[in-house]
């Protein structure tokens, strides 16, 4: 795999260290598991795993992405899993348990599903099944809605994640891109990886 876009994700790690710092947390560790939703080939994934050593599973509805990510940027790893499906599906979730993983993230993944009752219930699951669920969305000020390209195949959705999805805003010190906002829910736990 050539090009950039293969590298592991570095600025996530910064961004998950300030933040569980920030907020008092434990940092993740080698028993900690990470979920991400709409992982693509998994450049997050990798970053936090080859920083924490922890146990990573990303799902994606694109399969030629999660095959790269299964067997390129992983190269089948026992310490990660990969599957491909359709996110938004109302039982794609039943499998998983509450509070399964220590962290769940989403980046640049949401935005591209327009608002529905099936996002909503999408959401509320990866809050479910994490004790802390950390989305990176670009945002522009001004705009809201939904607009569709590509005939329709392709949709930029301008969501309010605070109200709509009860997300709260966190203005991080780590550099990400300008575009970028970066928004947490967490649950009163006793501690992360246990």
């Amino acid at each position: 795999m050539s090009g950039t876009y293969g590298n592991p994700a570095v600025d996530i790690v910064e961004l998950v260290g300030e933040l569980f710092g920030n907020l008092d947390l434990p940092t993740l560790k080698g028993e900690s598991a990470v979920f991400e939703g709409g992982c693509n080939i998994g450049r997050n994934l990798l970053a936090l795993q080859k920083a924490y050593g922890c146990f990573v599973e990303g799902a994606d509805i694109s399969e030629q992405a999660i095959a790269i990510a299964r067997n390129e940027v992983f190269g089948g790893s026992a310490r990660s899993r990969f599957t491909s499906a359709n996110l938004l599906d109302p039982d794609f979730f039943h499998s998983y348990s509450d509070n399964q993983f220590d962290l769940v993230i989403t980046r640049a993944h949401l935005m591209h599903i327009p608002k529905s009752p099936a996002k909503l219930h999408y959401i509320e699951e990866l809050k479910r099944i994490g004790k802390m669920f950390l989305m990176i969305e670009p945002e522009i000020q001004g705009r809201s809605g939904t607009e569709f390209h590509q005939h329709g195949a392709y949709a930029l959705s301008w969501d309010d994640w605070e109200n709509d999805y009860h997300m709260v805003r966190y203005q991080p010190n780590t550099k990400i891109p300008a575009s970028y906002s970066v928004f947490y829910n967490k649950k009163t736990l006793p501690s992360l990886g246990s």
